[in-house]
């Protein structure tokens, strides 16, 4: 797993047995550890790690300072199906009398695997460097399909149209359910709530025809009024979340998006970076690197694009002149 600072000073890496954080400006190890499976590196100078269990320690998020090197543990995660998203912890528990769903064979969508519960469930998010609790929602029918993106702080809900939770929704929303009777054919087509991970309050709603389930959703995030799904078909689509309309698509895996530039970064083959303009889908720039990508992220003011790729080889890129004067 890998997690960088808002600021792109600090760099965290985990492997299956060992991890670590760099300082990116200095190129040195800040911190060497043990394999840990979450990770937030604040502004401030502060690692968050979720460490597993071992036989001496239970496992937390443990806090370092990455100035001394100094430690302090957390207090103990108790559920297995707690998970941490930076400086989130979210956790899925029961109400009563839920029905466990089993794992759909070959199913490889990165959500919250394997979805444990299929429906009366209670989600409750946490901070991750305190284990304060931010919010917490039940959702006695269907439990949705989660997706959180901590550097935009907002969480995409999903279920099919044909789900009672679903059409509990759409039938509450004017807009929504006019839709709904325009789309011809509604097999494998989606509904999407977009929350803020913060608070837990809406901040809005969409629905997504799939072509009779030709393609699958594979990763969703929300920045701004746009929201950006990937698919099963290798492509990126960008959606509006107000109006609903379907922004464009290209073809590529893995996304990064910038609200305050918007700019739209995609890996559309493999080493292969492709910029946008968020708004008009227009290409901007084409980027190349020797190894495929493991991750990409803009900075605060998305003037700036942070690459990582595979052989674990880090680069900053000033893109400020991409984007919209």
């Amino acid at each position: 797993m890998a997690e960088v600072s808002p600021d792109l000073k600090w760099l965290a890496l985990s492997g299956r047995s060992r991890g670590g954080v760099w300082n990116l400006g200095k190129g040195d190890a800040a911190l060497a550890l043990r394999n840990f499976q979450g990770a937030y590196v604040s502004d401030d100078g502060y690692f968050y790690g979720d460490f597993p269990k071992t036989e001496e320690v239970d496992r937390n998020i443990a806090k370092f300072n990455l100035n001394n090197g100094d430690a302090v543990s957390g207090p103990k995660i108790e559920s297995s199906a707690s998970y941490q998203y930076g400086q989130f912890l979210f956790t899925i528990k029961p109400a009563k009398g839920v029905q466990k769903s089993p794992k759909e064979s070959g199913d490889e969508e990165p959500e919250l695997d394997p979805r444990l519960y299929s429906r009366n469930v209670i989600v409750e998010m946490f901070d991750s460097r305190t284990m304060k609790s931010l919010w917490s929602q039940t959702f006695p029918k269907e439990a949705p399909r989660v997706w959180i993106t901590p550097v935009n702080q907002t969480m995409a809900l999903v279920w099919d149209v044909s789900a009672e939770a679903a059409k509990a929704e759409i039938n509450s929303d004017p807009r929504l359910t006019q839709q709904l009777a325009r789309m011809k054919e509604k097999q494998g087509d989606y509904f999407l709530k977009i929350i803020d991970a913060q608070d837990g309050k809406e901040i809005g709603k969409l629905l997504i025809e799939t072509g009779k389930g030709s393609f699958r959703a594979s990763n969703i995030f929300a920045v701004g009024d746009s929201v950006i799904m990937t698919d099963n078909r290798n492509r990126v689509l960008v959606y509006s979340l107000k109006t609903g309309e379907l922004k464009g698509r290209v073809f590529g895996a893995y996304a990064a998006v910038s609200e305050v530039s918007k700019l739209l970064c995609v890996e559309n083959e493999r080493g292969k970076l492709a910029v946008y303009d968020l708004e008009s889908m227009e290409k901007r720039d084409d980027l190349s690197f020797p190894t495929p990508i493991s991750m990409l992220r803009f900075n605060k003011d998305g003037r700036r694009l942070f690459v990582l790729t595979r052989e674990q080889t880090v680069y900053i890129l000033d893109v400020s002149s991409l984007a919209k004067n």
